[in-house]
């Protein structure tokens, strides 16, 4: 185990509601806010190669976009 006194947060990062380890269950009392949508300026290229979802999402919107035109 390892304790530390501050994990670093970005903007983009979820917070956890439940922690679960092979002996138990740990439900999360702090809760920071999440995100409410994709921060689409924090998403490298990299993140776009290995995140198939997020070149779909931007297929999808595109589509719906050029639909309602």
């Amino acid at each position: 185990m390892q304790l530390v006194d501050d994990i670093p947060f970005e903007p983009f990062d979820l917070p956890v509601d439940v922690i679960a380890t092979p002996t138990g269950v740990i439900r999360v009392s702090m809760h920071d806010s999440k995100p409410r949508e994709i921060l689409w300026e924090c998403i490298t290229a990299d993140m776009m190669r290995q995140i198939p979802l997020l070149a779909e999402i931007i297929r999808v919107a595109a589509r719906a976009g050029s639909a309602n035109t």
